[in-house]
């Protein structure tokens, strides 16, 4: 027992271990335009002084603008250049949408190839036209590289070469399985020439076709300098993400993510400049909410370039809060900040897990998980932020939970398998073990749905209250408050009651926007009282003297 306890306390709060990211944000250069296009979670372009959101001005040819439409062009969307062109693709449904930027919006995305595509890369202007690498196939399993050429006006495909299973076919084809086991890659030479290179295994061994008279041909030679060419630009940006941490819900992931400026030999950190961009507009996705106790309001949190957009809602506005972090409770009239493997409470700063997965079976596996599971209780009127661990040691899993409940005195942190010593779950999950089964949860906050007859009903302290059913439908999680709800979609955020014409957070006006128009009226509303005190005045003194 000694040895567990020790084992638990190894990985608390005491370990923390360096976990590398991998970032999957993009920049591509618009010369025409004199503008850096950065997409990360939305896209956005920088001429060198002005920030101008991009996110809003896509759209896409044959395919309906909804939600889940509009979710599915951007989760996947990236920016490459090739040549001078500037390009903008995305990947919705496994089909692959591109378009060219200029400058000029709305940025219109065309169908390129139907599903299935896995990736798009190795982008060159060449000979008049587009040249790329797709990953593609019937289906994902079955999906090999092919080099596309497209007319850079249509993007219409005009040539496709499956140089992956050709080379296959070349060398040892009795090696191959339902894919080639080969990959292209493309680029030019030192004379300028396109060539397409072929890694393969099964032998290990590389091959080289040469674009040659509106063809790729097989050559016995190796090019000098193989390479793409660089887009060379006066600055650039770039993205450094921290660790992924995911809720025990189906709420968005939420990654700590800095931009930097880098011009003439230096970098500069740009993140309150963009962060400044993102509530200039409507946020791309929800990302978290939580009840003040003290305050009686809401504050919910929404994810723009992958950065927290915060707001605290009070009557009926929104009021916009520039926070560098993403606040998950309040205590003592103080967020609680989620940073990059810290958790901070006014001059409280402690570390928390960078990881959930321990697998002492699997040492090469050690580094391959670095998202973080968190979840946020109640105990005893003090909020709790609890990180899941689990352990996999000589055939055996273990879970629990590294625990910080806010008191006056700052964190107390401790470990625990039992879940009950946690508090109270505010997000309740909808179903819970029982003796080995799942049944409907009955908490307060648990949201039931009936997709038969097209009902749905939130519990609350024992009551079964009718919802909105299309609300329902689309909802992910439900925040408990104090007799009132947070019912989170995955583009806006809920509050009820009431419950059948739900609050839509992102449809309140700006606190501030109340204030301004109220103070613009204050002055003509004093000059008309002054004007008329006056006019009354006059009548009364005439009158006086008759």
């Amino acid at each position: 027992m000694n040895h567990y306890r020790k084992l638990l306390a190894l990985i608390s709060v005491l370990i923390v271990l360096s976990s590398p990211c991998v970032s999957a944000y993009s920049t591509a250069w618009c010369e025409s335009c004199h503008q850096l296009l950065v997409e990360n979670d939305g896209l956005f372009a920088y001429n060198g002084s002005e920030f101008q959101d991009l996110t809003w001005k896509l759209e896409a040819e044959e395919l309906p603008y909804e939600d889940g439409d509009f979710l599915s062009i951007v989760d996947t969307l990236e920016v490459a250049n090739a040549g001078n062109l500037t390009l903008i693709y995305s990947y919705p449904y496994d089909e692959l949408y591109m378009g060219v930027y200029n400058g000029s919006v709305p940025i219109t995305l065309r169908p390129v190839l139907p599903n299935y595509v896995g990736y798009a890369r190795d982008f060159l202007f060449y000979n008049g036209s587009i040249f790329l690498v797709v990953n593609y196939g019937s289906v994902p399993h079955s999906a090999s590289d092919s080099v596309f050429r497209l007319d850079p006006k249509t993007l219409n495909v005009t040539g496709e070469w499956g140089l992956s299973w050709e080379a296959r076919d070349t060398i040892a084809p009795e090696n191959a399985g339902i894919t080639p086991y080969a990959w292209v890659n493309l680029g030019l030479d030192n004379k300028n020439r396109l060539w397409a290179r072929v890694d393969m295994i099964f032998p290990n061994t590389t091959v080289y076709y040469l674009y040659h008279n509106g063809d790729f041909e097989l050559k016995n030679e190796t090019p000098e300098g193989f390479h793409i060419p660089e887009v060379k630009a006066p600055f650039d940006i770039a993205v450094e993400d921290g660790i992924r941490y995911e809720p025990l819900s189906f709420l968005p992931e939420y990654t700590p993510t800095r931009y930097f400026l880098i011009a003439n030999g230096t970098k500069r950190d740009i993140t309150k400049e963009v962060l400044k961009l993102a509530y200039s507009s409507r946020p791309l996705k929800s990302l978290y909410g939580f009840w003040s106790w003290e305050k009686n309001e809401w504050v919910v949190s929404f994810r723009m370039y992958n950065l927290p957009v915060v707001y605290r809602v009070s009557g009926k506005c929104r009021e916009a809060l520039y926070i560098d972090g993403l606040p998950i409770a309040e205590y003592n009239d103080s967020y609680v900040l989620l940073g990059n493997g810290t958790l901070s409470w006014r001059n409280y700063t402690v570390e928390t897990p960078r990881k959930t997965y321990y697998w002492l079976d699997y040492q090469e596996d050690e580094n391959v998980y670095h998202h973080v599971w968190v979840q946020v209780y109640r105990k005893n009127d003090h909020p709790l932020v609890a990180f899941l661990w689990e352990i996999r040691q000589n055939g055996t899993t273990t879970e629990g939970f590294t625990a910080y409940e806010l008191t006056d005195e700052g964190f107390k942190i401790f470990n625990t398998t039992d879940e009950r010593e946690l508090g109270k779950n505010l997000i309740p999950p909808r179903y819970i073990p029982v003796n080995g089964e799942y049944i409907p949860n009955n908490e307060t906050g648990t949201l039931q749905i009936d997709h038969e007859n097209n009902t749905a009903f939130i519990i609350n302290n024992g009551r079964r209250i009718p919802i909105s059913y299309a609300l329902a439908d689309k909802t992910e999680a439900v925040v408990v408050g104090n007799n009132t709800f947070l019912l989170i979609t995955w583009r806006d955020a809920y509050i009820v009651p009431p419950y059948y014409e739900p609050l839509s957070v992102l449809g309140l006006p700006l606190c501030s926007d109340l204030n301004t128009g109220m103070r613009e009226n204050i002055p003509k509303i004093s000059v008309l009282a002054v004007v008329a005190v006056i006019l009354v005045g006059i009548i009364l003194w005439r009158l006086e003297t008759r």
